[in-house]
């Protein structure tokens, strides 16, 4: 037996006893503030998806009865229910505020997003043997050792402040019930909470980000107001010294991936206080994202040893990949090897000059292959020499052709020759 329950047939549910109830969906329910009492939950046996969504008054999943007593702090099985998902409902305080324990034997999703007065999942403790995930309207994120029931205050002052780190004027409109440091996949696609945030991750968090492993963001083109995913504060403090620099370490980092976010200028940004490093980094593709200048800054790409493919396309703002940074403290070594990374693509980036135009050589023992189509600014691969060993064949706008010469000689031939990339 399933139900999907309409605003006009919900009202006298709550006293029935539902023994063959396998799923439940309620959605737009506006008036609605509780769907059982605790006295229902034990017909409940057969239950295996309870999905609530949009309703503005909903205060409890499940309202206690009467006062506190031995009985009220019995335990509450469900023993089948396996999908469980709560959504837009910003009145909840919480699943059961009873002292109940609860166990969830089969639940292996959970889906909350847009409950921010959410504090608890129930007072009682809960035992979810097979949950390992949250998912939320950013991402997936791993429970921590409370469990379901999260604790806010908790997650919110475990960060160490990193020098010249700002506080920025910014709207941070996603609503978190676990913190960053739980946060394991961000993979957004069109949220348009999410879009109409300027930064992404604040430097006060970048510490909290140990877990993340995956990071995807497609946005709605027009509707995208995010200008930076990780935010480094630029110092301007002349009395800050270089020895307070902090690198940041995002150990588990191993996907990027940007599309369509219009208003980005800045996927991370180095400075002489902070640099990011990413050790385990495979895989970067950003598309469409017009506004932004560069992928890289000169200081980090020497952590980037397990980049094995990097795709660029229609960033019309792009000049470079990586960029340099002037500052002698984090400026490039005399040579830069990408020991992993097989391929290059990059594709309608019409004002990009170069991969890099440092002087700094360049080694890709494995590059096999390499892909420059649209982007007829290209002058140079990069202005040091750049070895490829693995390289036979350069794909571009005019035709596959065979790799003979390294790609900085490669693309000088061919612009001799009257061919534009």
């Amino acid at each position: 037996m399933s139900s999907v329950a309409q605003p006009n047939d919900i009202e006298n549910m709550t006293l029935l006893q539902l023994p063959n109830l396998t799923i439940l969906k309620i959605e737009r329910c506006e008036v609605l503030e509780y769907i059982f009492t605790s006295s229902t939950l034990e017909s409940l046996k057969q239950l295996k998806e309870l999905t609530v969504k949009q309703c503005k008054a909903m205060k409890v999943i499940v309202k206690e009865e009467g006062e506190h007593t031995e009985t009220s702090k019995s335990i509450i099985v469900f023993p089948r229910l396996k999908s469980l998902t709560l959504v837009d409902l910003p009145d909840l305080k919480g699943f059961f505020l009873g002292k109940n324990e609860f166990r969830w034997k089969a639940l292996e999703k959970v889906e909350m997003d847009g409950c921010p007065q959410m504090m608890i999942f129930t007072s009682g403790h809960s035992m979810t043997p097979k949950l390992n995930y949250i998912h939320t309207g950013l991402g997936k994120h791993s429970l921590d050792q409370y469990g379901l029931n999260f604790h806010l205050t908790n997650a919110t002052h475990e960060q160490t402040q990193l020098p010249m780190c700002s506080t920025p004027d910014m709207i941070m409109l996603v609503q978190f019930l676990w913190s960053f440091s739980n946060l394991v996949e961000v993979d957004a696609q069109w949220n348009d909470k999410l879009l109409k945030s300027s930064i992404i991750f604040p430097c006060k968090e970048l510490l909290n980000l140990k877990n993340l492993e995956k990071l995807s963001i497609t946005g709605n083109y027009d509707e995208s107001k995010i200008e930076e995913v990780f935010e480094v504060a630029e110092g301007t403090n002349e009395d800050v010294d270089i020895e307070t620099q902090s690198v940041v370490v995002f150990q588990k980092l191993k996907e990027v991936t940007l599309d369509g976010l219009h208003e980005l200028k800045h996927m991370w940004k180095s400075n002489r206080w902070i640099v990011l490093n990413f050790p385990n980094l495979t895989k970067v593709s950003i598309v469409s994202c017009k506004l932004l200048g560069h992928v890289f800054s000169s200081c980090m790409v020497g952590s980037l040893l397990q980049l094995q493919e990097l795709q660029i396309s229609e960033c019309e703002s792009m000049d470079v990949i990586v960029k340099q940074v002037e500052d002698s403290e984090t400026r490039l070594t005399t040579e830069v090897v990408f020991p992993c990374l097989k391929t290059i693509t990059l594709q309608k980036l019409p004002n990009l000059k170069g991969f890099c135009l440092g002087k700094e050589a360049f080694e890709w023992p494995i590059l096999d292959a390499l892909e420059i189509k649209n982007c007829p600014k290209i002058t140079v691969f990069t202005n040091g020499q750049s070895t490829t060993p693995e390289l036979k064949l350069i794909d571009t706008t005019f035709g596959l052709c065979h790799a003979t010469e390294d790609p900085n000689s490669f693309i000088k031939t061919k612009q001799q020759e009257g061919w534009e990339f």
